[in-house]
């Protein structure tokens, strides 16, 4: 037990300590290190405001570029971790994490794509097949497969969702941070 509340209070130290007197966001919260931090305060964390915090500073280095952040954002939002559950928000957070090139982001857009996530999100085997495609490209092991979940593809899919993985892999590699998205991700 104690060595799990020892790295959780680093955590929430690495990633909680930058907001100035008056509680206000400040860009030293989007440093590699604290946004890496936030996804494990989210999962591990007891305290409401300890997780409440790290999901609003997710949602602010999301919003200022990061694309990992994005990632803890849409997890924050998918669960209701630290703010209102809102799948439409969250998908929103986990396309720009995916767009960003976190492949765990892509995984779950394809569960998204694929109809999974329930009626309000239209099935789109195309988007479904490009995110599987672009993840196999980024050598994801994890999400490189996960073609089979979209099910119904046609080869009008495959064609449509191959070109499309083009045009996305060709978006991550010039805008991400490959650097910060591999070091959080893995």
């Amino acid at each position: 037990m104690i060595r799990f509340v020892f790295p959780l209070v680093a955590l929430v130290m690495v990633c909680c300590a930058t907001a100035n007197a008056e509680n206000k966001l400040t860009p030293d919260v989007c440093e590699p290190s604290r946004v890496c931090a936030m996804h494990p305060v989210l999962l591990q964390s007891k305290k409401e405001a300890v997780v409440k915090q790290a999901a609003e500073r997710s949602e602010y280095c999301a919003l200022q570029g990061h694309p990992y952040a994005a990632f803890v954002a849409g997890f924050a939002y998918e669960f209701g971790k630290g703010v209102k559950h809102d799948l439409q928000k969250s998908f929103e957070y986990f396309r720009m994490a995916a767009n960003g090139g976190v492949t765990p982001a892509m995984a779950i857009l394809i569960d998204f794509y694929n109809g999974a996530m329930g009626a309000e999100f239209k099935s789109d085997l195309s988007e479904c097949y490009a995110w599987s495609q672009v993840a196999k490209k980024l050598g994801d092991q994890r999400t490189a497969g996960r073609e089979t979940l979209c099910r119904g593809l046609t080869d009008a899919h495959r064609e449509a969702g191959s070109k499309r993985s083009e045009q996305l892999h060709q978006q991550i590699l010039e805008r991400s941070n490959s650097k910060l998205v591999s070091k959080c991700a893995n």
